[in-house]
């Protein structure tokens, strides 16, 4: 990754000191001089193979000096934490997966959010590296990932993913605290908050539109779009409802060619499925019912996806993409970050673009 002009700091700060929490009473004696406006690191270890929730296995919680390990399968209530969290800054790097998890499993959704990944992004004039990547570059600390794959479910925990654990939060502190420095210089902190707080209101909303995931959607007619959202919302109602991942209720390649070709009955999706060496519901007719309505609730707000670029749209596009390209240079930034492609797309076909009421309006000017 690209940085701007600064050499990896030496790390001199003490080592955190590290505390194990397994009792209410001792994540109460931990939580209680956090003041309500803190600025607290997190991180979460969590493991998603066999359900729709992930389960949570450790919070790692970072405060000047001080690690403190909290044990969620000793601590079925972690209400407290909740509610102590919602009260304090949060600094997490590449947070998305980590509030999901937060909201799943405690129910917290944090009022404020310090991404160190998006900070990182205004920093640099490439995609952002990982957070060891970044720790090396900007504090010249060397973290050890070795542990990331490990099982954090089992108990106890080894002395190798203890001290993962640690380093894995207790520099994020001051790396935020760095970010945040070179941020105010450039006159880019008020964008990167902006972008943070972007990604909070994201974590608390429910997709309402999943087919949008699928790269060219576009090559599906929206009547065959709109029959893919039933089977995603309804895949979606199920996992949640069984606990059991997304792919084991529906798989994505067999959603997309049952939209696609509309087979006829049980034997035609089970061929659809072995084409694409995928597993096929063993209760297909329902299904095949849901897809084959000629109406059905779950179409309720439907979007279909835009139409490909028409050639004069195109050319207007590609003039957009060197204005930003050119912006980006002088900013120092990523282009995509300024504006992704689906950015420019709605702007060359002159779609309103809320992205356009924000940071980005300072420098971005349709034409």
């Amino acid at each position: 990754m690209e940085t701007s002009v600064r050499t990896p700091v030496p790390q001199t700060q003490p080592p955190a000191r590290r505390r194990w929490l397994d009792s209410h009473t001792a994540l109460a004696e931990w939580l209680a001089p956090i003041a309500a406006d803190a600025t607290v690191a997190l991180d979460t270890e969590f493991i998603r193979r066999d359900t729709w929730r992930a389960k949570l296995a450790l919070i790692q919680l970072a405060v000047p000096g001080e690690v403190g390990l909290v044990d969620p399968l000793a601590l079925p209530d972690l209400a407290p934490l909740a509610q102590a969290l919602a009260r304090c800054e949060l600094v997490l790097h590449a947070a998305s997966e980590d509030l999901e998890v937060l909201e799943q499993n405690l129910g917290l959704r944090p009022a404020r959010l310090f991404d160190t990944q998006i900070a990182a992004q205004f920093l640099a004039s490439a995609p952002p590296a990982s957070l060891k990547a970044l720790l090396e570059a900007r504090l010249g600390v060397d973290l050890d990932k070795a542990e990331s794959r490990s099982d954090w479910l089992k108990r106890p925990l080894t002395a190798a993913q203890l001290e993962y654990a640690v380093a894995d939060v207790a520099h994020l502190l001051p790396l935020a605290e760095l970010l945040r420095s070179e941020l105010q210089t450039r006159g880019l902190l008020a964008a990167a908050e902006e972008e943070c707080e972007r990604l909070l209101a994201r974590a608390g909303r429910e997709d309402r539109q999943p087919q949008q995931r699928y790269r060219r959607l576009d090559l599906l007619a929206p009547e065959r779009q709109r029959r893919l959202r039933r089977l995603l919302l309804q895949r979606e109602h199920i996992a949640r409802d069984r606990d059991r991942p997304r792919g084991w209720i529906l798989d994505n390649a067999l959603a997309w060619a049952m939209a696609e070709q509309m087979p006829a009955g049980v034997a035609e999706t089970q061929a659809l499925a072995r084409a694409r060496e995928v597993n096929c519901p063993r209760q297909i007719e329902p299904w095949l019912e849901l897809l084959k309505a000629d109406s059905h609730p779950l179409d309720e707000g439907f979007e279909a996806a835009a139409a490909p670029l028409d050639n004069a749209q195109i050319a207007h596009f590609k003039r957009l993409r060197q204005q930003v390209e050119a912006v980006a240079k002088d900013l120092g930034i990523a282009s995509e970050l300024l504006a992704p492609r689906r950015l420019l797309e709605q702007l060359a076909r002159g779609e309103p673009a809320e992205e356009l009421n924000g940071w980005r309006g300072q420098w971005l000017k349709p034409t």
